[in-house]
C-alpha cells in the first residue's frame, strides 16, 4: 500500500518551490531594470541610476519593505 504523504509536507513544497522561482525570476530581470526604466521616459546617466537602485532595493530587502508597507494606511477595505 502506497504512504500517504502529509499535506503539510505537500504545502511546505509548493511554497518553498514558488519562492525558490520567484526569487531566481527576480535575479534574472534586475539585471536589466535600467534598460526597462530607461524606455519608461527617464534620462540615461546619474538620474537612471538614483531610479534603479530604489526600484530594485526592496526585492533585495524584504523586510525593510514590510516595514515601509505596514507604516503606510492601506486603501478602505482592503485588509
Amino acid at each position: 500500500m502506497p504512504r500517504k504523504i502529509e499535506s503539510w509536507k505537500i504545502n511546505l513544497f509548493s511554497v518553498w518551490f514558488g519562492c525558490f522561482f520567484t526569487g531566481l525570476a527576480i535575479s534574472q530581470i534586475i539585471p536589466f531594470l535600467p534598460l526597462y526604466i530607461e524606455q519608461l521616459g527617464v534620462a540615461g546617466g546619474d538620474t537612471l541610476s538614483v531610479w534603479a537602485g530604489p526600484l530594485a532595493s526592496p526585492s533585495s530587502f524584504p523586510p525593510l519593505s514590510r516595514r515601509c508597507g505596514a507604516a503606510w494606511p492601506t486603501a478602505k477595505g482592503a485588509s
